[in-house]
């Protein structure tokens, strides 16, 4: 989201990251890695299940093994590593453009953590 956040702004649209944790981790995460984007973090998974994602099962890992392999080279190769993770790890996250009353305008599922949306695809299918 970082890399895409003018674009995202150009549409009119605010980035809100929405983690599990606690607050020292979404500020120890976004003021690294995301600095221009505000993060929220929530202790339990209840938003996740609010908002229809899922827990991953050992069959959709099995699933999608070939294209996680894949995504995890290509952060590789762009010296992103895994840290310690906080909150519920088998949550599958998600991307969502929400408007102003809470209704979801457009969402992208993940199939599994690292299955990012093509944000300009997104951005042109909600415009």
């Amino acid at each position: 989201m970082e890399t895409h956040h003018t674009e995202i702004e150009n549409a009119g649209l605010r980035i809100l990251a929405v983690g599990q944790g606690k607050v020292r981790h979404a500020c120890r995460y976004c003021a690294k890695l995301a600095p221009s984007i505000t993060c929220l973090s929530n202790e339990d998974d209840a938003l996740y299940f609010d908002y229809g994602m899922i827990e991953g099962s050992v069959l959709d890992f099995v699933k999608t093994m070939g294209t996680q392999l894949k995504a995890g080279a290509r952060a590789a190769a762009q010296r992103h590593a895994q840290t310690k993770a906080t909150g519920n790890t088998n949550m599958i996250p998600g991307t969502f453009i929400v408007n102003t009353s809470g209704v979801i305008e457009l969402a992208h599922y993940n199939k599994f953590a690292g299955d990012l949306p093509d944000i300009p695809a997104l951005l042109a299918e909600w415009m």
